[in-house]
């Protein structure tokens, strides 16, 4: 068997997925298993939303579709992009992907090269860090404090910025720490993403979970973020629908064009 490739060494293996298939395993055999490794709502997908697929099949939609995806959907994101971020989206700059993953993955392989630098806020889902790697960037820390709520402060983030910076990744609210980042914060990266141009790649999975009275604030709702910014969610948290793989991208039509290159 051929050696793999020196890149997989730098690939990283998300624990959850690990533990998951263990559980599994002990449930396929029988065992009783409460499931607190994966991050998947303990609630099933709207109704109309299950009777739809079981529509779709029976009509035969099953097959290939644009690489941007559906067209339909994408008008959907983008009508509800607009309406919850305040910006004026159009379904050609949205991308559909498998996953919110694998738009990360895609951003960061559309912009990144060997060398490269990425900011990244920690502790933080562990793809960030993984992809980065994998595709020849060098990840800069930035440690989240938790008497900032885990809301990044723009200092800790500024002494990072080298001239090799390329992107900062940010994830609010975030995975792990529920943090949900104060707006002034997101204004903050804004600016010195657009002084510095720098491209911000924002991760809101997890954009309708909050509790405690808190607010989701958006970086794409910051004038000017459109210029810098990839918005990344997806369906498998609000809509319980991971399963479905089903992952979106926002960004500049051009940008859109060429994630939709790379799946």
């Amino acid at each position: 068997m051929p050696k793999f490739a020196a890149r997989m060494n730098s690939l990283g293996v998300e624990g959850a997925f690990i533990v998951l298939a263990k559980a599994r395993e002990l449930e396929r055999q029988g065992k009783d298993i409460v499931h607190l490794e994966i991050g998947e709502p303990g609630y099933q997908p709207p109704k109309h939303v299950l009777e739809a697929t079981k529509r779709a099949i029976d009509e035969g939609k099953t097959k290939y579709t644009p690489s941007p995806g559906i067209y339909g959907l994408r008008e959907a994101i983008a009508e509800r992009v607009s309406e919850t971020r305040g910006v004026d989206i159009s379904p050609e700059n949205v991308v559909v992907t498998v996953g919110a993953k694998m738009a990360i993955f895609a951003a960061l392989m559309a912009f990144i090269d060997p060398g490269d630098e990425v900011i990244i806020p920690m502790p933080a889902y562990p793809s960030y860090e993984s992809v980065t790697k994998f595709v020849g960037g060098i990840v800069k820390p930035v440690i989240l404090k938790e008497e900032r709520a885990f809301s990044p402060d723009v200092n800790d983030i500024l002494e990072q910025v080298s001239d090799k910076t390329k992107a900062i990744v940010i994830n609010t609210p975030s995975n792990p720490t529920g943090g949900v980042y104060k707006r002034s914060d997101l204004e903050e990266i804004v600016n010195l993403a657009r002084e510095k141009d720098i491209l911000i790649i924002t991760d809101e999975i997890y954009e309708d979970i909050i509790f405690d009275g808190k607010r989701h604030e958006s970086v794409l709702s910051i004038p000017g973020a459109e210029e810098v910014t990839i918005l990344v969610s997806g369906f498998s948290k609000t809509w319980a629908m991971a399963g479905y793989r089903l992952g979106y991208a926002v960004a500049s039509r051009e940008v859109a064009e060429k994630i939709a290159q790379i799946q």
